[in-house]
């Protein structure tokens, strides 16, 4: 399982699992597109290379997750994979895929904001728990 849905009131928040940090944020990009439109049948057309910088694990997820969200709302993208993904201290560079939002495609939800609140990257024990918000 790649991640799980967990109840939180007013919001929407995800557990999601892998076994390294890179592992935890292609999973986190995959289950923010699931949460969005879940059984889309994501198919690429779009690849774009993103840089984004933060100061710890919880920063660089966040940093992320937020671009994400932010290109769904502006150009009408879903990112829903990441092809390749270096990182290193204080950054991430990935090349995401994804593709544009079809007409028809319903939202399951929409979001406003990844969340710092309860936020929370645990490499070691392999997820990461992350609030949005609706």
């Amino acid at each position: 399982m790649k991640f799980e849905i967990i109840d939180h009131t007013g919001d929407v928040g995800i557990i999601v699992y892998g076994s390294d940090f890179s592992e935890i944020l292609k999973n986190s990009v995959f289950a923010l597109s699931e949460l969005v439109f879940p059984d889309a049948g994501f198919q690429a057309d779009i690849t774009e290379t993103v840089r984004v910088e933060g100061a710890t694990n919880e920063d660089l997820l966040l940093n992320l997750l937020s671009l994400v969200v932010q290109r769904i709302d502006s150009d009408g993208v879903i990112f829903y994979d990441i092809n390749s993904l270096s990182v290193t201290a204080g950054s991430i560079n990935a090349e995401l895929k994804g593709m544009k939002i079809r007409e028809g495609m319903n939202y399951e939800y929409v979001l406003k904001a990844v969340t710092y609140h309860d936020l929370e990257v645990n490499a070691t024990k392999g997820y990461a728990r992350i609030i949005f918000d609706i």
